[in-house]
């Protein structure tokens, strides 16, 4: 191997190894231990083995190690998904020898010109003289031939045909991921001799390809984990926090992009590119989403997120380049900063720089720097408030969590026992006055401008179409009204996005909404109870004597 690529592989491992390993083989290790059992010592397998070790071409990237990683995975994937076809634990068994077999064999011909039936044919010239039914082989040759990434595929003859096919595929595709980056592009490339400059130009219509096989798996296994084996599952969330100045801005990257929708409820919104979002539009996905301070002026900070996705090559793909689709949403936070200092696109930069996948900081930090609630009587008789953060994970996988930035007009109570917690103080500042009863009082609003909004993020695995998304945002505007009182006035922006990376399939747009708007009154309730007093605005745990 040339000696410019075998440096860039080791600095790629080097890289991959900070990353965590994927959740399909954390999750289900008793199932790979099975797998690995039957792949090691089943004779049909070991002979096998004997046949195609001296047949692989190792300096192609596609030899007997990766055939050996693609016949485990997919062993594992027909455990799993098997068990609900089959009774009979032998026939389960069996169903791993064919695909494992079809694992070794899957990439026999991968030189050649048609590789995926090449290597069909040569499966069942090889395999007739195993101990197989004629019906095993022709499964075995069938998933071969259905294994190539981008085409059509046959549908099989048999149940057990169909499961050791799509397993297969699914497990092959898994390798799209740090195997790719990690050994096989190096190996091919150096195999064709390839110049490194060349390799950098191909490199955007390699990225392209791995966007688009997240969308291809076709078990559900294989849908709900390998998504993160292409680096697509990942959501990050960064925020930067101008605590001098009581501003800030968080930025939700999804730079492989996510389906996304919104709904702004509030009469008084700041949005950005909110309009690309609506189901009827072109634009299917969306690239980050950032939420900041500085009115208006803070939208400065989608620049710098646009920049930052450029640099990577992250966007919506045009004849001219790429594009980032990137919408946002602003709070008024001028009443606490008062200067000229605003969040800016070097802000914006930075946040994506900081971006994890820890979920988001919460309290006085990101977009939440400068929140404020209870303006009913003004900024002096509210409250300080911030970010908030909530997430849950169900048994069958799915995800769901929900961001928001407190910057109500209203009171904020606990959704679920309704105690109040923020909002509008006395006039000697030392009690909560309770918003909704001083509205009886009042014909006429005054003491405040049209300052105030809740902004929210929600996510999750399911996958959904931007109509479902949008229903989803407008659901989680549920949670907004459970925890603020009043909500959704003439004086608010409330803006809720919605984003989906399309991993976890069959699950009901109503039970990821439902789950939405509870997540998203927690996470409001959060941001209050994380909060930190500021000037004379005291936060909750000022107030009350009471720490997180």
């Amino acid at each position: 191997m040339k000696e410019i690529y075998l440096r860039l592989m080791n600095e790629s491992r080097c890289i991959a190894s900070r990353y965590e390993v994927p959740e399909f083989y954390r999750r289900f290790k008793p199932a790979l231990a099975i797998s690995r059992r039957i792949f090691f010592h089943s004779p049909l397998l070991i002979h096998c083995r004997e046949l195609v070790t001296p047949l692989y071409v190792d300096d192609f990237g596609h030899g007997l190690q990766h055939a050996t990683r693609v016949s485990m995975d997919a062993g594992t994937i027909v455990l799993l998904e098997g068990e609900k076809y089959f009774t009979v634990e032998a026939e389960l068994e069996r169903a791993v020898v064919l695909v494992q077999l079809a694992g070794l064999l899957h990439d026999l011909k991968r030189t050649e010109e048609e590789h995926a039936s090449a290597g069909a044919q040569a499966a069942k010239v090889l395999l007739r003289d195993f101990p197989l039914s004629p019906a095993e082989i022709q499964c075995v040759a069938e998933a071969i031939t259905n294994h190539e990434a981008f085409s059509e595929p046959q549908t099989c003859d048999t149940l057990t045909g169909q499961l050791v096919a799509d397993a297969l595929y699914d497990a092959d595709k898994f390798r799209w991921g740090p195997d790719n980056f990690t050994r096989t592009v190096w190996y091919m490339m150096s195999y064709h001799q390839v110049d490194i400059a060349e390799l950098f130009g191909r490199f955007p219509w390699g990225v392209n390809g791995i966007l688009r096989i997240k969308d291809t798996f076709r078990t559900n296994i294989g849908a709900q984990y390998g998504p993160e084996f292409v680096g697509i599952e990942g959501i990050r969330i960064g925020q930067v926090t101008d605590a001098q100045h009581h501003t800030g801005c968080t930025v939700v990257m999804v730079e492989n992009g996510a389906v996304a929708g919104v709904d702004v409820r509030g009469g008084a919104p700041g949005t950005h590119g909110t309009d690309a979002l609506r189901p009827e539009n072109l634009v299917e996905q969306v690239h980050a989403v950032v939420l900041t301070g500085g009115s208006a002026f803070g939208l400065a900070t989608v620049q710098g997120v646009m920049r930052y996705l450029r640099q990577r090559n992250c966007g919506f793909r045009t004849e001219y380049g790429v594009v980032p689709i990137v919408a946002g949403a602003v709070i008024f936070d001028l009443g606490l900063n008062k200067g000229e200092n605003f969040p800016d696109a070097d802000m914006g930069y930075h946040a994506c720089e900081n971006s994890s996948k820890e979920g988001a900081e919460q309290g006085c930090v990101g977009a939440g720097t400068g929140a404020t609630v209870g303006k009913l009587f003004g900024l002096e008789r509210a409250m300080k408030s911030g970010q908030g953060f909530a997430s849950l994970t169900s048994p069958g996988g799915l995800k769901v969590w929900a961001l928001a930035v407190v910057n109500a007009f209203g009171d904020v109570r606990n959704h679920e026992n309704g105690e109040l917690l923020a909002g509008v103080r006395t006039e000697d500042g030392r009690q909560l006055a309770d918003a909704a009863a001083s509205l009886v009082e009042l014909e006429t609003l005054g003491g405040f401008s049209e300052t105030n909004t809740v902004l929210g993020v929600v996510a999750t695995n399911a996958k959904l179409t931007k109509a479902e998304l949008t229903r989803v945002a407008q659901m989680a505007q549920d949670g907004i009204a459970r925890a603020v009182v009043p909500s959704h006035t003439l004086y608010d922006g409330d803006t809720i996005f919605a984003l989906s990376t399309g991993s976890h399939r069959r699950v009901e747009v109503t039970v990821v909404g439902a789950l939405a708007a509870h997540l998203m009154a927690k996470a409001i309730v959060n941001g209050v109870l994380h909060a930190v007093g500021v000037d004379n605005l005291p936060a909750y745990q000022d107030l009350f004597g009471k720490s997180v």
